[in-house]
């Protein structure tokens, strides 16, 4: 796999198809490690929880998606486990509305839902007084056989089957062998050549051809399809039925990160997707380098650091949020950042120095009542702390969530 990777990668930057997109940003990012990287994004992403636990959406009212994602992100580092105990709780007091939308369970919810459950330890079988395994598996052919969900899956098809496979293997559920068998028959084999080994997020015949991906009429396999369903065979000790790394190959640019389609530029949340891909199947994303970067480069380049407001430190931006802490790209950036796929198993906590701190010396100052950096704390008088999520959520100023819909 490995060496197909590299022959696809190298044919892309002989012809010149690989695009690149600078960072919107010229701040430094506040760290050149991934992991501590990936600690400073949990304690932003902390920051934007509500006391109540949950995430604001448009208009203030709670987001499920925007809360779970949190709380996998958080969830993924160690970072901040009494923000992410609140969200649990959230979750628990309001397990209809977090798995409901309309009138059918969310099938893409449920499944991260029970991966954040089984993170912290809680009982899949009755969360909130729910049979969450139940209700994912009671969704299996509501819209198509071996599909999980009644909705239509043109748009997250795909997406969501992976979501919902890998919550299942995380509850420890018998091994789903109609929705696995699903998922390998969407996978593009064949001609194009160009579509070979991705996903798209519906294929309702599957006897006909893919398309070529195609970036201006959003059509074809994608990048974020492609590293969900992936991660979620891989997760069930299935080998996909094409090896889908060429097709995330021919989506890689000149500085490292992914694209959404091949031939378009970097999307920060593209390149924390495919990472997670990399890492399920054994890959070092450090080793998929070109002349300017690997993935990991790519993504803690968007990463706002020193030079940035002190309630943004540590957030992501991306090419839609114009420099400010993009919210959606942070919550997908930090698993991959802390090189942690799904479903997370057993994590081992970040430990997180104070970002942009200057070296401490030896010199004794009076106690101040300050807020400080994300990351730090808040004291009044020695020995005094205060939840870092606490103290930033004063002053923390309203992130965006610009990455289009198509986006993850």
């Amino acid at each position: 796999m490995r060496t197909l990777r590299t022959m696809g990668l190298a044919a892309l930057l002989a012809t010149g198809s690989v695009v690149a997109v600078a960072p919107l940003t010229d701040a430094a990012p506040p760290s050149d490690d991934p992991v501590t990287a990936a600690g400073y994004g949990a304690r932003w992403l902390a920051s934007q929880v509500e006391p109540g636990g949950f995430v604001e959406g448009p208009g203030g009212a709670p987001s499920p998606t925007a809360t779970l994602n949190v709380a996998l992100a958080l969830a993924a580092t160690g970072v901040e486990t009494d923000v992410l105990d609140d969200a649990v709780e959230w979750f628990s007091d309001e397990v209809e509305t977090v798995v409901v939308v309309g009138s059918d369970d969310d099938a893409g919810r449920l499944g991260a839902l029970l991966m954040i459950v089984d993170a912290v330890g809680e009982d899949p079988r009755s969360f909130g007084g729910v049979d969450l395994v139940a209700r994912l598996e009671a969704t299996l052919g509501a819209f198509a056989p071996g599909l999980y969900g009644a909705s239509d899956p043109t748009y997250d098809g795909v997406y969501r089957q992976g979501l919902a496979l890998l919550g299942l293997e995380a509850a420890g559920v018998t091994t789903p062998t109609e929705a696995l068998d699903w998922l390998d028959d969407q996978q593009c084999a064949g001609a194009p050549a160009s579509a070979t080994g991705g996903w798209l997020a519906y294929r309702p015949d599957t006897s006909q051809p893919c398309p070529a991906p195609d970036p201006n009429t959003f059509t074809g396999p994608d990048t974020n399809q492609t590293a969900l369903a992936t991660e979620a065979l891989v997760a069930w000790g299935r080998d996909p039925g094409v090896d889908p790394l060429p097709f995330l190959a021919s989506a890689q640019v000149a500085d490292g990160g992914f694209a959404y389609y091949p031939g378009q530029g970097v999307d920060v949340n593209s390149t924390a997707l495919v990472i997670q891909a990399l890492l399920a199947v054994g890959e070092d994303p450090a080793d998929w380098t070109t002349a300017d970067g690997d993935p990991l480069t790519s993504l803690l380049a968007w990463q706002l650091g020193c030079d940035a407001p002190t309630e943004e430190i540590g957030a992501f931006a991306s090419t839609y949020s114009e420099g400010a802490p993009d919210s959606l790209a942070t919550q997908q950036a930090v698993p991959a950042m802390a090189l942690q796929p799904f479903p997370l198993g057993s994590v081992e906590p970040i430990t997180t120095p104070v970002p942009c701190q200057a070296e401490s010396t030896t010199t004794t100052a009076p106690p101040t009542t300050t807020s400080s950096a994300p990351g730090s704390t808040s004291s009044t008088s020695p020995g005094t702390t205060a939840s870092t999520a606490a103290t930033v959520r004063a002053t923390s100023a309203q992130a965006v969530s610009a990455t289009p819909a198509f986006t993850g």
